[in-house]
């Protein structure tokens, strides 16, 4: 699956989430949970408009299930900052295959979410599903 393909799936699982999520929230976090939403539908727009070739959007699924730990507003503000962190290295990965305003707007969409992981209760982390491991190098190199 192609950069592109899996950040457009991504994208439209994000969405799914964040309005699943919605239904645990309450007032102001519900209505925030919605906007968040709408910028992950936006962002599967964008993709869809940027490219030439629609072929390579993966079809989207009929549905999603539901989470069956979703019972408290703490449930929901989890599965949404885990949703944003996830799509961290989705959007790294469309950065490292493009170039241009497209790789602007990747990188505008990583950091965006990554913010948005912390916002929603999250830990801040230096690079967002990446392993412990991912963050040393395995030999020192000589400097």
């Amino acid at each position: 699956m192609s950069a592109w393909a899996a950040a457009y799936a991504a994208a439209n699982a994000a969405e799914f989430a964040c309005r699943t999520a919605s239904v645990a929230l309450v007032g102001r976090e519900r209505r925030q949970a919605l906007a968040r939403a709408a910028v992950h539908a936006a962002s599967r727009t964008r993709m869809q408009a940027s490219l030439d070739d629609q072929e390579l959007l993966p079809v989207a699924p009929p549905a999603y299930s539901r989470p069956d730990d979703l019972a408290t507003p703490g449930d929901g503000r989890a599965l949404i900052s885990q949703t944003e962190n996830a799509l961290v290295p989705v959007y790294a990965d469309v950065a490292a295959a493009t170039s241009g305003t497209d790789r602007t707007w990747a990188v505008e969409q990583a950091i965006d979410c990554a913010i948005m992981g912390v916002r929603w209760g999250g830990a801040s982390q230096a690079f967002p599903q990446a392993s412990a491991a991912d963050d040393v190098p395995a030999e020192a190199e000589d400097q």
